[in-house]
């Protein structure tokens, strides 16, 4: 994630977006009303370095269906999200000089499998659930080419190594580890390694909760939260990515990305190789909580200091704030 986006997602988290899981949600949209479209913005007519539509690989939005109910965290309402499509930010690699593709890679947490013995080029998605309320814990699923064999020698032989008991259970494809050294629960299976852990709750619940939810065995975030629906319907796929839903922000504040009424927020940065395409998703609790000149205001901000394209558009409830900027301009 690049400094600027840290950076909001940062201040996001501390004044009511994050921070606030285990509140009420918003209403859904109401299929009766009609949607309105307003855009505003400077330049916002792609320049030719940024009309990128055939180029690269397409990201994968895969990520949706390991997003399981807030519910099966504590009964949480609400948590944060983040993936990183690794395997689309490889496909750029050669178009990127090696000190940006380096910043870029180093979003990439090694230390998440390098127990595991995987590398950089058997992963295809890394996916982050953050239920940050309290002690709310951090689940991870990595996803790639790997075997389970393979990965499921390395990391055995670490836990034996030692000397910590560690006990193991069968559930469909998964092997599941707990106890022992292990600050949670691990679950391993071909191209797949899940792993979370949290003192307030049963690790080893939450993660065959996260499993079920791939397998459609649980309610997903999106069936459950038609707020996170609309945002993951609104993100689809992007390099870097992430989103939540919140209670009603109640005062705008324009360096954090908060806006009165908001009730979600999803980003989707997307690198095509010298250009990064960013999108935000802003979502209120009503039509008319939309105030689009204090939405324009917001290209003011010094996160968007080196963009060369920035535009704000309202349907309905939701706010897209769309953007491009020189990728060397944020991570060279």
């Amino acid at each position: 994630m690049d400094r600027r986006r840290r950076q909001a997602i940062k201040l996001v988290g501390s004044t009511g977006l994050v921070a606030i899981a285990g509140c009420s949600s918003s209403n859904t949209d109401d299929p009766g009303t009609t949607p309105e479209t307003t855009e505003t913005g400077r330049d916002p007519t792609p320049d030719s370095e940024s009309d990128t539509s055939t180029q690269n690989t397409s990201p994968s939005t895969e990520y949706q269906e390991w997003l399981v109910a807030p519910d099966a965290f504590g009964g949480r309402e609400h948590y944060f999200f983040n993936t990183v499509d690794y395997e689309q930010l490889t496909s750029v690699q050669n178009e990127l000089s090696q000190n940006v593709f380096s910043q870029l890679q180093s979003n990439v947490r090694v230390e998440d499998f390098g127990e595991f013995g995987i590398g950089l080029d058997d992963i295809s998605t890394l996916i982050n659930l953050l239920p940050m309320a309290g002690t709310g814990g951090r689940w991870n699923v990595i996803l790639g080419s790997f075997s389970k064999a393979a990965v499921e020698a390395t990391f055995t032989d670490s836990i034996t190594d030692s000397g910590s008991s560690v006990s193991t259970e069968t559930s469909g494809a998964y092997t599941l580890y707990n106890g022992g050294e292990l600050d949670g629960t691990v679950a391993l299976a071909d191209g797949v390694v899940l792993s979370g852990s949290n003192p307030e709750m049963d690790p080893t619940a939450n993660v065959q909760s996260v499993i079920d939810a791939k397998a459609g065995e649980a309610d997903r975030y999106a069936t459950q939260n038609g707020d996170m629906a609309t945002i993951t319907n609104e993100l689809g796929s992007g390099t870097f990515l992430g989103g939540t839903t919140s209670q009603r922000v109640t005062e705008t504040n324009l360096e954090s990305g908060l806006f009165e009424g908001q009730v979600g927020y999803g980003y989707a940065d997307t690198v095509r190789g010298e250009v990064m395409e960013t999108m935000e998703v802003f979502l209120f609790d009503d039509p008319a909580s939309v105030d689009m000149e204090t939405v324009e205001s917001y290209r003011d901000i010094d996160l968007f200091e080196d963009f060369t394209r920035f535009s704000a558009s309202q349907t309905d409830r939701v706010v897209l704030v769309t953007g491009a900027v020189a990728t060397a301009d944020i991570y060279g």
